[in-house]
């Protein structure tokens, strides 16, 4: 039986009302996405606890070798968490623990030579803890803090730079993005093999987002 030019009408108008709630939301959620801008000052951020998004924060790595060119790496697993108040940076402290085994150039045999440099069966992690941290421009910081690489600890600085802090559009977690950069020598941490053929000073960068953990989270 033909459906008539009303009832098809009313059938569309239906359909449209059905779906519209989860359309909305989505176009909702989308132009969240499109129009999102965190706020840069520091003071917006809220004190408290964070922990880094697992699906958000990288650790790249490079040192010179023979020369002719920088050999990029990664660690492909890592978690940080930290205590963090604007007003308060006596208060601050982080703490990061990186999986030595997570080492990765996408050269086998290169990291197979440095799991063992690492001693990655004895010593599995890598540690960073500091308690330092001094204002350095409008949203620039210096973190200060020992790093512990198979089993021996050495200072570590890193330059930090504050990205902005706002409810994820996506999640609805308040988030603080952060990037930061540094250099450590090898041979603090008793790992100068191959040198000078492989530079002794590494430089890394790192980029992470941290969530505000729920206050019972911590308690």
């Amino acid at each position: 039986m033909p459906v008539s030019g009303t009832r098809s009408r009313a059938l569309a108008l239906a359909a449209l009302l059905a779906v519209l709630p989860v359309g909305c939301a989505r176009l909702e959620t989308g132009l969240g996405v499109l129009t999102h801008l965190p706020e840069r000052d520091p003071a917006a951020i809220r004190p408290g606890h964070y922990v880094t998004d697992p699906d958000h924060r990288f650790l790249m790595l490079e040192v010179a070798h023979l020369g002719y060119a920088r050999v990029l790496a990664r660690f492909e697993r890592f978690a940080a968490e930290m205590d963090l108040d604007p007003a308060h940076p006596e208060r601050f402290h982080l703490v990061a623990r990186i999986e030595a085994a997570s080492f990765s150039t996408g050269v086998p045999a290169i990291d197979e030579a440095v799991f063992r440099l690492l001693k990655v069966k004895t010593h599995p992690a890598i540690t960073y803890e500091a308690s330092r941290i001094t204002r350095t421009g409008p949203n620039t910081a210096r973190v200060d803090g020992r790093l512990t690489i198979a089993g021996r600890a050495a200072p570590v600085r890193l330059d930090v730079t504050f990205n902005g802090a706002a409810p994820n559009p996506l999640t609805g977690a308040f988030t603080a993005g952060f990037s930061a950069t540094g250099r450590l020598a090898r041979s603090a941490f008793g790992l100068a093999r191959w040198a000078p053929a492989v530079g002794d000073e590494v430089a890394f960068r790192i980029e992470a987002e941290f969530r505000l953990a729920p206050t019972e989270d911590h308690a």
